[in-house]
């Protein structure tokens, strides 16, 4: 379904490298979105920095907090189904997609108890040990269009955190359903895969190698890594690390499937995996796109004297060394906006080829009224699985993956 809301943007802003600036402010319902928007209004445009931000305080502050624990969760009233509803879950399939896997790596042989190794023996946090080896593989979902030509353009999708759930005796990362947006892509033509960076699975067996970032950090730190000594850094360098060799990895297997067209490829990620996204589009695999919603925002402002200044720091530099156009966006009512302008400011900078976008709060329906919901974590992920917000977004995602090749 379609809000009754604003479909659009409260701003949306584009930039070219070597070409004159192209602002891009939707229309129809624009002036009922800026009535309802909140006093921060930015406008980047390749180069132009112009803010309308009240100042800040010294201290890092967020703008929307997180539920209270006190507080009743409120659950994203608008899901849709996922890809191939008739598929049953079974030992190929997941979530109406197929279950594939990377090529097994072994890197070395695993050595309980060592000094410098993790509790399963082995010194990255990206590999498990399986039969006395440290082995790396990727677990991960794909889909394809129906009736489309031989070779098709493709989205690589990278999750963001996730909760434990408990499966049997096992915890288990699963990775975010991305139902509505995977829809949306199948029907316009584009083959999609979802990677599971290190530590996420479906259940305990099928799963990826390795530890989920929040088990990998608290052991580099019982460790004594050296990104322990900055409170914080080690979840930033494992971010980092996630996005140039797990995406990496997920985006190898998927250029290389007889059905893709690996001159037509994005990339794609939300929260953490937004982090993971831009960091892998550091280097050039290739990609033509890279799209990042929200990420970072929830981890903007630590409530725990961590050292921020190192994420903040690591995010500049990843637009910085940014290979391929970039969009950014966020729902208004997210956790923290400063992470998505200071990321529009430093691409505007660099005059890159970029994309960014702030959207209208996201609601629930109270009483057959939609209303803001109150949370900015709620906000945060009720932004990419309600189909009315999915429905606001995703068009000018393909939109955008097209304006750069991905078609």
């Amino acid at each position: 379904m379609t809000s009754q809301r604003d479909v659009l943007p409260v701003y949306f802003v584009t930039g070219h490298l070597g070409f004159s600036p192209v602002l891009e402010i939707r229309r129809g319902a624009y002036d009922a979105a800026m009535k309802r928007a909140s006093s921060t209004l930015i406008l980047a445009v390749a180069g132009l920095w112009l803010s309308m931000t009240p100042a800040r305080a010294q201290v890092c502050q967020n703008d929307h907090d997180p539920r209270p624990a006190t507080a009743t969760a409120t659950a994203c009233d608008d899901r849709p189904a996922c890809p191939n509803p008739s598929v049953a879950d079974d030992a190929t399939h997941f979530n109406g997609g197929h279950i594939v896997y990377t090529p097994r790596v072994v890197v070395g042989a695993c050595h309980p108890g060592n000094e410098g190794t993790f509790s399963n023996g082995c010194t990255i946090a990206n590999a498990s040990c399986i039969d006395g080896q440290c082995v790396v593989q990727y677990a991960g979902l794909i889909y394809r269009p129906a009736g489309t030509a031989a070779k098709s353009p493709a989205v690589l999708l990278v999750p963001g955190s996730a909760n434990c759930t408990t499966i049997g005796t096992s915890c288990v990362y699963q990775p975010e359903p991305f139902c509505g947006l995977k829809n949306a892509l199948l029907a316009k033509g584009y083959v999609v895969m979802e990677v599971l960076p290190r530590g996420y699975g479906i259940d305990a067996t099928r799963r990826s190698t390795g530890y989920y970032i929040d088990n990998a950090v608290t052991q580099q730190n019982a460790m004594g890594a050296p990104c322990a000594a900055n409170r914080g850094a080690c979840s930033t360098y494992d971010l980092l690390d996630e996005g140039l060799f797990d995406v990496a990895a997920g985006y190898q297997f998927l250029a290389n499937r007889p059905f893709v067209d690996a001159s037509a490829i994005a990339v794609f990620g939300h929260s953490l995996g937004g982090v993971r996204a831009l960091a892998f589009n550091r280097e050039d695999h290739g990609q033509k796109a890279t799209v990042a919603i929200a990420a970072a925002s929830e981890s903007w402002c630590f409530s725990d004297h961590t050292d921020n200044t190192i994420l903040w720091a690591e995010m500049a530099r990843s637009i910085d060394l940014a290979r391929s156009a970039t969009y950014t966006f966020q729902p208004q009512n997210d956790v923290n906006l400063e992470s998505g302008s200071v990321i529009a400011h430093e691409a505007a900078e660099n005059r890159w080829q970029y994309q960014a976008a702030f959207f209208p709060p996201v609601a629930q329906v109270v009483g057959g009224v939609l209303t803001d919901l109150p949370y900015g974590d709620e906000a945060h992920a009720c932004f990419v699985t309600n189909q009315r917000n999915v429905d606001e977004w995703a068009p000018t995602v393909i939109n955008f993956l097209r304006r750069y090749g991905v078609k």
